[in-house]
């Protein structure tokens, strides 16, 4: 990914937060949110994320495009689909997280700053996976780790289904 942007948009810096399989830190929770620093560290204007899906039917596929949202309603019927996110680190529990707390009160101001820009990319992204012919799950709004510790805009992509053959291929 790094090559294919910096050969197509040569002033752009590029930054890697790793580039082989290896995690930051054991605890997921902890290297998600790593992450995130190292974006803001570097004062980022972009945090893209980028996953491999899986699902219990080999059936399912399609690209996602996931921004933070912080909405109360959004974020309890996400819950319903997605149990083992909470206990691996992935999603924050911010029903949890006191509304007071100053990491709650940055996260929603960050989201309300971001959020233009957040939900410009992941519809242009969107789009793109649509032109290329490739089924789109749609744009998708959650409280991902990596997404509400960033201060600056970000996206996390999920490109396909490692868990249906024609996407792993």
């Amino acid at each position: 990914v790094k090559a294919s942007l910096n050969s197509r948009m040569p002033d752009l810096e590029v930054y890697l937060t790793r580039d082989d399989d290896t995690a930051l830190h054991a605890d997921r929770n902890v290297d998600n949110k790593l992450r995130a620093e190292f974006a803001n560290k570097r004062g980022s204007d972009l945090l893209l994320s980028i996953h491999a899906n899986a699902a219990d039917s080999p059936k399912v596929c399609g690209s996602e495009v996931w921004v933070l949202s912080l909405d109360e309603d959004t974020l309890r019927q996400n819950r319903k689909n997605a149990g083992s996110f909470v206990d691996t680190g992935e999603m924050m529990l911010v029903e949890n997280i006191s509304k007071s707390s100053m990491g709650y009160i940055i996260a929603l101001t960050n989201q309300m700053t971001n959020d233009p820009f957040n939900n410009t990319f992941a519809r242009l992204a969107d789009a793109e996976f649509k032109s290329l012919k490739r089924h789109s799950r749609g744009v998708k709004y959650n409280d991902w780790t990596v997404l509400y510790w960033l201060e600056g805009p970000g996206a996390l992509v999920e490109l396909g289904f490692m868990t249906n053959g024609d996407e792993l291929a």
